[in-house]
């Protein structure tokens, strides 16, 4: 859990940033309705999906690297 790059902190920073997406959206909406609610679920969406497309990317780069070094 000490190491940076360890999932869980990716995961606790795209929690962090979500809570102050939410609370932002809170504050500035006028009616809190089922427009935020559908806001958040695409950000969620997107930002799940851009860390995990990242992370493929990753593996990919790294397995590439191994095949051509040997």
């Amino acid at each position: 859990m000490n190491d940076p790059d360890h999932p869980v902190w990716k995961i606790v920073k795209l929690l962090v940033l979500l809570g102050f997406m939410i609370f932002l959206s809170y504050v500035n909406a006028s009616n809190f309705d089922q427009t935020e609610w559908t806001f958040i679920t695409q950000m969620i969406v997107i930002m799940f999906g851009a860390e995990g497309l990242q992370e493929i990317i990753k593996t990919w780069k790294k397995k590439n690297e191994q095949d051509s070094g040997t």
